[in-house]
This record gives structure tokens, sequence and C-alpha cells, in this order.
């Protein structure tokens, strides 16, 4: 007898062994299979699968996702066409007095931010450029050429001052509106650019896939856009090099400069658009040397 899964003691044993139907109800002599919902249940997760060998025929395209797969077999990543190797003209940019601007008006600068990245991927677009990436509120574009590079400074410059920017933004010292003689010479968010030419090392970064690069050009960038003020233009003396003649624009000599982590002294320059030669602007911080500033104009 079967009682609760369990044999009674008392039960005499067949004489043989007891077996199943294959068919119908158990029949004398016979134990009555365990019912389906008895049966001890299984997770789909721990029942093995047989696995294909993929790797043995080659064909990687069957290979299910994994976040373990080894990268060995992963396909390289495409160059992105626009991205610009070898060497490269390469700007970086800068919200001047931001922290303040956050903390004076967080809500004003949050939408005065999206105007900002608004005009300055338009423009990088127009200019033929790359974005590289952007931290914060600084932007890092490479461009095929130094005259490229500086076309999009002069545009961005140029294009800020036209934007309808938050009220609230405007009553802030480093976002106020100005005007000289009836010509607006400031409005809204400073930004500052620095300009530098090199060969960089490229490579596409495996979590963006996108071109990023690295070597002395890049911190060399960096470095002169924090030495430039809001609203300024710096270069190198390398890119000037290559667009000294840029129609529309006055060249300013402003030195030799100090950098940090840049060996030696650099030679730098400003470029001011034609339009907004009212702005007078120093180079930020110390480093300075002795001599003479002069304005370099265009041929």
């Amino acid at each position: 007898a079967v009682g609760s899964g369990v044999f009674s003691a008392s039960a005499k044993p067949a004489a043989s062994s007891p077996s199943f139907s294959a068919i119908g109800s158990p029949t004398k002599g016979e134990l009555a299979p365990p019912r389906l919902a008895e049966l001890p249940s299984v997770s789909p997760n721990r029942a093995r699968r047989p696995r294909a060998n993929t790797f043995a025929s080659g064909d990687l395209s069957k290979v299910p996702p994994s976040p373990r797969r080894c990268t060995l077999f992963a396909a390289p990543p495409e160059v992105p066409p626009e991205a610009p190797t070898g060497k490269v003209a390469l700007a970086f940019t800068n919200i001047q007095g931001s922290a303040h601007l956050w903390d004076a008006c967080s809500t004003a600068m949050s939408a005065a931010l999206t105007l900002h990245n608004q005009v300055l991927r338009d423009l990088i677009k127009r200019h033929h450029g790359y974005e590289v990436r952007t931290v914060g509120d600084s932007f890092m574009v490479a461009f095929q050429s130094a005259k490229q590079a500086l076309q999009w400074a002069v545009a961005v410059q140029v294009g800020l001052l036209a934007v309808e920017w938050p009220p609230e933004l405007l009553k802030v010292g480093d976002a106020a509106r100005e005007e000289l003689e009836g010509q607006v010479i400031w409005n809204g968010l400073r930004v500052r650019v620095g300009v530098d030419v090199g060969t960089a090392i490229s490579d596409i970064d495996p979590i963006t896939r996108r071109m990023d690069y690295c070597g002395a050009v890049v911190n060399t960038t960096a470095r002169v856009c924090r030495l430039a003020q809001g609203g300024q233009i710096v270069l190198t003396d390398s890119a000037y090099r290559e667009v000294s003649g840029e129609p529309g624009v006055t060249f300013r000599e402003l030195g030799r400069q100090v950098l940090r982590g840049v060996i030696g002294t650099l030679l730098c320059y400003s470029a001011v658009p034609s339009g907004l030669a009212a702005r007078q602007l120093a180079p930020r911080g110390a480093g300075v040397s002795p001599s003479k500033r002069r304005s370099v104009p265009t041929l």
C-alpha cells in the first residue's frame, strides 16, 4: 500500500520487483507512478543545456553576449570617419565663473548650459569639427587644421552674443550684458577657448566608442585654455603660425607663458575677432614674460 508517499512496513512485498504500466491505470501488483505535481521541481536556470562549439567553427556571431565574454574575440571598433588623426588642431573651452553662476541662479544656469551646448555643437558641425568629449561645461574638440579651429572659436564668441539668455542669468556679473558705444561686447556666458596644434596619439574609447586623444598637445591645449579669460581665444605659437594671415582677426602677442606641466615657457597669442576689438583682456594668472605685448594685425 501507499500512504503519504511512505510504504507501510506491514505490506507484503511482491514476488518480483514492482513495475509501472506503460499506459493506463496501474494493474494488480503494480505501483502507481507518482503524479506530475509530486515530482520535484527543477529550475529552468539550473537545467543543463548542450552548447554548440561555436568557437571551434570560428563563427562568433552565434556566441551569446555575456559580460564575462573575453574581449579578445570582440570585433575591433570602427574609426568614426569624421575624427581627425595624426597632426590635429585641438580646442578646449570652459565657462568663466560657472561655479558662481550655479550658486547664484541654478535654474537659469541649467537653461543657459543647454543653450550653450546647442550653439557649440551646431558650430562644430558647420566648421567640420569632431566633438571628442565634454566634462561639465567644458568641450574638447578636434579639427583637421588650426584654421578650422580658429574659425570655430571666433564663431563661438560671436554666436554666444546673439543668444537670448535667461533674464536671471544676465543679472550676475560673470554673465552681465555690456555695451560700448551702442555695440554689445558682452552678453551671457563668457567662454574661454584654447587652441594648439600637434601630433596626438588617437584611439577609440571602448566605452564611448568615440575617438579620444592623448599626448603633449592635449595637455598644452588644456593649459592654454585655462590661461585665457572668459570671452578670450588664446593660441600657442604653433597654432598662430598656421593662421597668422586669417582675415577678420587681430592677433595680440601675450609673451612667453609658464604653464603647469609644460616644460619651459610657451609663446602665446590672443585672437580677437574684428567685431569684438573692444574686449581688452590680458591672460589670467602669473607667468607672463616682461617683454612688451604688441598687436599683430593680419595681412
